[in-house]
């Protein structure tokens, strides 16, 4: 077990000052501040520290939105948000929980013109609390990055589509367009996410919801096409081929099955749990010759399904859409 001392010996010495500074000075949030901006935001900061700095609990207690923005932009200015997606992540997550004045990066991260830095916007945006957000109350140019920025990557379509289909009301014309055409991807891969928002918010009237019930009624038709299309059946198509896949895929989910509860075993409550021998009913018999059924437990989740049958060459363009640096296309005048 490691001290607390032995901690701060194994520090970079940046970030043990730090840690010395807050242990004499805690009291004083305003002096903290400003020796964060002193000691993290000067061009000698390297990775390390920069990662140290995010993983201390104690550093967190005193930061304030001014210094994440300057923060956010230093790690954004030495190209490491992508290095570091992760650990940024779980660093603004706690920062937020702890400081709710902090929220409003999470907005200006989803809305930021670089890609990897929306990409970590999106990440902290699904694990914290925005069910009070109304991008309606955005202005019209937020509202436009906000939308498709939330609609890029296809995570949480549930969550994002509540928030971002009321844009269809939007004022601004070009905002509702913009949502709509943002929104093809969702009608190829979450329909009935998308159907059901279009109906929970009363959207079928309007000029954008008809074009998009028209969309989703034409995309329900070309797989109920597909599926009566028998060619297009991998087990009629290619059938030595499907069953060998398929007799690998069960091969292999049960080798894994049994060495995760092989290595699991031992340190599991299972291990307390008496073997019984199921009957072909799906149920058990106890020592009275009574019949039990197993519990059944399920979830559900979706999964976009063209990212599993894109080309190499349509996956490079998906990344280039998603993670393209808007500035350029201002510069382009697109």
């Amino acid at each position: 077990m490691v001290s607390g001392n032995d901690e701060i010996m194994h520090m970079t010495e940046r970030v043990q000052n730090i840690v010395n500074s807050i242990s004499r000075e805690r009291i004083d949030s305003h002096a903290m501040a400003e020796m964060y901006t002193e000691q993290m935001l000067v061009d000698e900061v390297t990775q390390v520290e920069a990662v140290e700095f995010m993983q201390h609990p104690l550093l967190n207690m005193f930061v304030t939105l001014d210094f994440v923005r300057s923060f956010i932009a230093m790690l954004q200015k030495r190209e490491w948000v992508w290095e570091l997606k992760n650990v940024i992540e779980k660093w603004l997550v706690h920062c937020i929980l702890s400081h709710d004045e902090i929220r409003p990066i999470v907005i200006e991260m989803v809305a930021n013109e670089n890609g990897y830095v929306r990409h970590v916007g999106r990440m902290v945006w699904d694990e914290v609390n925005h069910e009070d957000i109304d991008l309606l109350e955005q202005t019209e140019e937020m509202q436009m990055r906000l939308g498709v920025s939330l609609l890029q990557d296809l995570v949480c379509p549930e969550e994002r589509l509540r928030v971002v289909m009321p844009l269809l009301k939007s004022p601004y014309q070009e905002v509702r367009t913009l949502i709509e055409n943002s929104l093809c991807h969702h009608i190829l891969n979450y329909p009935e996410d998308v159907a059901g928002w279009l109906e929970k918010l009363g959207l079928e009237q309007t000029k954008e919801g008809q074009e998009i019930s028209q969309a989703l009624k034409s995309q329900e038709e070309l797989i109920q096409q597909s599926r009566e299309c028998v060619e297009l059946h991998s087990e009629y198509a290619y059938p030595r081929e499907y069953e060998a896949c398929l007799r690998e895929y069960k091969d292999y989910h049960r080798k894994l099955t049994e060495r995760v509860s092989a290595e699991s075993m031992a340190d599991s409550i299972l291990a307390l749990v008496q073997n019984v021998i199921l009957g072909r009913s799906g149920g058990w018999r106890d020592s009275n010759g009574v019949c039990h059924p197993l519990s059944r437990v399920s979830c559900e989740m979706s999964y976009p399904m063209f990212l599993s049958s894109m080309t190499p060459l349509q996956e490079v363009e998906y990344n280039d859409y998603m993670f393209m640096d808007w500035s350029t296309m201002k510069s382009k005048d697109e």
